[in-house]
């Protein structure tokens, strides 16, 4: 069976078993059952419970449980065969790109593709790849769909602003409404700011406990519209609030006399440590302190004065 997707034969005690695939969008720490049962069962519970699963990198992953054969090709110009769009559909709404509406004049189904195939080329936004919204019966977008390693699109979770926590990051983002849902990505920029979160708190907060955990702020959009940023659109770069001396976080630059240099220094090495997690690398990491960019671990990018933007490279393909 493919990896990437996830069955449960038997998901709560007491309930009627059921061997449907999960066909409903995937939520950070939570998936849904299919029809008829509307609970929703969390990580935990679901092993806990027996669930025969598989598992992407600790990410259940819903929709179907083989790969998609085509008979032709779906999306722009396509031959759309119904059986074909459907499968594609599923598949790209399963993966979680189902909440995608960055144009209001293109069809659905093809600013899905579009975006799918910006993202898992590793672009920072559609502007910049060869997408051309259609997926081909042998071509490389069928390949992404297909692979073990598929880019899901997802939120990241709250983290937590208490070192104690063990996580070692929090999602400030989250906590600011006036700037909407800005906390979304792919899972392998999540994976990545986990680790980094994991190596930080280990190595750095570990003997340094008063000092703040790592404050991401954005991401991308929700709905994969372009705000402000030029690298924020298809979920591979986020941003990281500059550490102050007195354990708080943000609201200054690298040239403020409440600028903890040794707190960012320790936040970029954890980023870079985790060059390699599950085949993601590391891009770059724009800062503009002079003292760091002279240590060879972060470079000068304008605009980049207040914060940290740490931006990823996407993994090989793996069927």
């Amino acid at each position: 069976m493919n990896n990437r997707f996830l069955h449960a034969h038997s998901v709560y005690t007491g309930l009627e078993s059921f061997s449907r695939p999960f066909e409903t969008p995937v939520e950070a720490g939570v998936y849904h059952t299919s029809r008829p049962f509307e609970e929703k069962v969390t990580f935990k519970d679901a092993k806990s419970a027996g669930a025969t699963a598989q598992w992407l990198g600790g990410w259940p992953v819903p929709g179907l449980s083989i790969p998609i054969v085509l008979s032709d090709s779906v999306g722009r110009n396509g031959k759309n065969i119904a059986s074909d769009v459907d499968a594609v559909q599923k598949r790209l709404e399963a993966l979680g790109y189902g909440v995608i509406n960055f144009d209001k004049n293109m069809d659905k189904l093809e600013q899905m593709i579009r975006f799918f195939q910006a993202v898992s080329g590793g672009f920072r936004n559609l502007n910049e790849s060869n997408d051309d919204g259609r997926v081909d019966k042998d071509g490389n977008t069928l390949k992404w769909l297909n692979a073990s390693n598929a880019p899901l699109w997802i939120p990241l979770d709250d983290g937590d602003k208490d070192a104690s926590a063990g996580l070692g990051y929090y999602n400030f983002e989250k906590s600011d409404p006036s700037d909407g849902d800005f906390y979304y990505g792919t899972n392998w920029l999540v994976d990545i700011i986990k680790c980094a979160g994991k190596k930080y708190n280990d190595d750095y907060l570990a003997a340094n406990p008063a000092k703040p955990v790592i404050w991401v702020n954005d991401l991308s959009l929700k709905d994969g519209t372009k705000k402000d940023h030029t690298e924020h659109q298809t979920g591979l770069g986020v941003d990281i609030r500059l550490p102050k001396n007195d354990g708080s976080s943000g609201g200054i630059t690298y040239n403020s006399t409440d600028y903890d240099r040794d707190t960012a220094r320790a936040m970029i090495k954890a980023f870079r440590s985790c060059e390699g997690t599950k085949g993601i690398g590391i891009k770059h990491v724009f800062f503009n302190d002079d003292v760091l960019i002279k240590e060879g671990i972060c470079s000068y990018a304008k605009g980049h004065n207040d914060h940290i933007h740490v931006g990823i490279k996407s993994p090989s393909l793996v069927l």
